[in-house]
């Protein structure tokens, strides 16, 4: 039974990766500093068709409901635009991996996704609150924010995963019993901040400080 639990642990874990992966590509692909690398490519020196190539600056959206009344504004993204962003996701997937493990890659994606999922979240309800819509500008706002959150968020769990927090205790008793040292480790992350290989190091080198 234990087995099989694990079994469905690992198989909604895969699941919701390759979700949040797929998810983090599509978010990418609105990031406007595609739209000058599309421009000075496979759209250089002729207009920008918009019904193959996204666009996703607010007045572009203005323009297409007043020339189509009725009609959703859903731009397509072109094969470039997407490449593009397989490509960054890719990078930073292969940096992760070869910085810190495998995973601790999965661990980076499901919190950009889960960050930025929310980050959405919260520009949609300003959006229907407010009547503004700041996801479409010169810049894509909610991508900057989501990046720079999850950065800052993880910078801040490696800092605390890889600082070692000693508390000493002093435990007086009236048993006969000869001065006694005890040494208890918890949450040591083995194999993320610490290594099988250098973890009897570490222990040496903490008990010798607090002797």
């Amino acid at each position: 039974m234990e087995m099989w639990m694990w079994i469905i642990i690992l198989i909604i874990v895969i699941g919701l990766s390759i979700g949040l992966l797929y998810y983090v590509i599509n978010r990418f692909t609105k990031f406007r500093f595609i739209d000058k690398i599309e421009d000075s490519t496979i759209f250089k020196n002729k207009e920008r068709d918009r019904g193959r190539a996204a666009d996703f600056t607010q007045s572009a959206k203005k323009e297409f409901l007043e020339n189509n009344p009725g009609q959703k504004y859903n731009p397509k993204r072109s094969w470039l635009r997407i490449l593009i962003s397989i490509v960054i996701v890719l990078i930073i997937n292969v940096i992760t991996y070869f910085l810190t493990s495998g995973v601790e890659m999965v661990v980076i994606l499901l919190h950009l996704g889960v960050i930025w999922a929310i980050v959405e979240g919260i520009f949609a309800l300003i959006r229907v609150v407010f009547k503004k819509d700041y996801t479409r500008g010169k810049v894509y706002l909610p991508g900057i924010i989501a990046i720079v959150i999850t950065t800052v968020y993880l910078l801040i769990a490696l800092y605390y995963g890889s600082t070692v927090a000693i508390t000493n205790y002093t435990i007086d008793t009236d048993k006969n019993v000869e001065h006694l040292r005890i040494v208890q480790i918890s949450d040591s992350h083995l194999g993320v901040t610490m290594r099988a290989d250098t973890f009897p190091a570490e222990v040496e080198r903490y008990c010798a400080d607090n002797r």
